[in-house]
């Protein structure tokens, strides 16, 4: 009976089609609501083959940049860590950094603003690369990143220069996040004292 009603058919499932692209063009996309847990991490790393020291006075320079917010009405408490923990505690070149934000009530900026702020000033430490980490309830995999690009060079002075400037100019770009490059200089330093 139905193959005689081609014209209701083909009718039914076009207007099924484009109520389908409708839809998915205006539904929202996101799995997980962005949230704000009161806290946020920021994972540094120093040049590959830094000393405990070297690392400590990095960790020491980001500190003096944002112990100065704590009580003021977004951070109620620095802990920072050297070396950092898991895996990085073998290795002194990177070091964490755990920021608890104030009650939702006695602050005006969500986490991720306050995080932002944070990394805009520890950006400006040379030889400090910082990873943001907002945490979720529901656990993901950070290592899926949706864009990724590599940069071929003469030099690694070169590479280090266009990585800046690319990175600054990604940086502009408020629709993008967690921008960071696994570029690291490969120069051990060794000191001897006799």
């Amino acid at each position: 009976v139905w193959i005689n009603k081609k014209k209701i058919i083909i009718s039914f499932l076009a207007g099924t089609l484009a109520l389908t692209v409708f839809l998915f063009n205006f539904a929202p996309k996101e799995l997980i609501a962005p949230e704000d847990r009161g806290a946020f991490f920021v994972i540094i790393k120093a040049p590959q083959g830094s000393g405990f020291n070297f690392t400590k006075s990095k960790a020491e320079d980001i500190e003096k940049l944002l112990l100065p917010e704590v009580g003021k009405g977004e951070y109620r408490k620095l802990i920072m860590r050297v070396p950092g923990f898991g895996r990085a505690s073998k290795s002194y070149n990177s070091f964490i950094i755990i920021a608890l934000l104030d009650d939702w009530k006695n602050r005006d900026e969500s986490a991720v603003k306050i995080m932002r702020k944070a990394i805009g000033k520890i950006v400006t430490v040379p030889q400090a690369l910082a990873f943001p980490i907002s945490p979720q309830s529901i656990r993901v995999s950070s290592y899926n990143k949706p864009v990724q690009m590599v940069l071929l060079g003469n030099s690694y002075d070169q590479l280090e220069k266009w990585q800046k400037s690319i990175i600054m100019e990604l940086r502009k770009n408020k629709n993008l996040a967690a921008i960071e490059s696994d570029y690291s200089k490969n120069k051990p330093e060794i000191k001897l004292i006799i």
